[in-house]
């Protein structure tokens, strides 16, 4: 009994060490793997649309003007004029009015070419593009 609890014990220890041995060759590629996109977008993890996404709706569900300004790819073409800084956060309650933001609430981003569409309703898409290794909103396209 006490020789097949030794073995068992063995096999478990080898278990464990290969495991681990995986686990280590695993973190190594996805080191280098990162440090490549690191090196790319000059020193920093680019940023995957989904935080992104949450990060801008949190800031325009809360009015965080200076937030989604730098988000924003500026100067931002709205209504046939350029937006500067300043003049995006002047028109921001009209582009993000109470019926937008109710449909940014609920609404899903879906993934064309290298665009996020995101649908406000049925007249109006939200345009998102990496922009330098981060996401921006870009564009409000018309829906057809």
């Amino acid at each position: 009994m006490k020789n097949r609890t030794g073995l068992i014990v063995n096999a478990l220890i080898s278990v464990i060490m290969l495991l681990g041995a995986c686990a280590a060759t695993t973190l190594a590629q996805q080191g280098k793997t990162n440090g490549n996109q690191v090196a790319r977008t000059g020193g920093k993890t680019p940023e995957d649309f989904a935080s992104f996404w949450l990060r801008f709706k949190a800031a325009v569900l809360t009015a965080d003007k200076e937030a989604v300004t730098s988000m924003t790819n500026l100067p931002f073409l709205f209504e046939g004029n350029e937006l500067s800084k300043t003049r995006f956060i002047q028109e921001f309650d009209t582009i993000f009015d109470k019926r937008v933001k109710a449909r940014l609430l609920k609404a899903r981003a879906v993934k064309d070419g290298g665009y996020y569409e995101v649908f406000c309703g049925a007249e109006a898409v939200f345009l998102f593009k990496r922009i330098d290794g981060k996401y921006k909103f870009i564009e409000i396209g018309v829906n057809d």
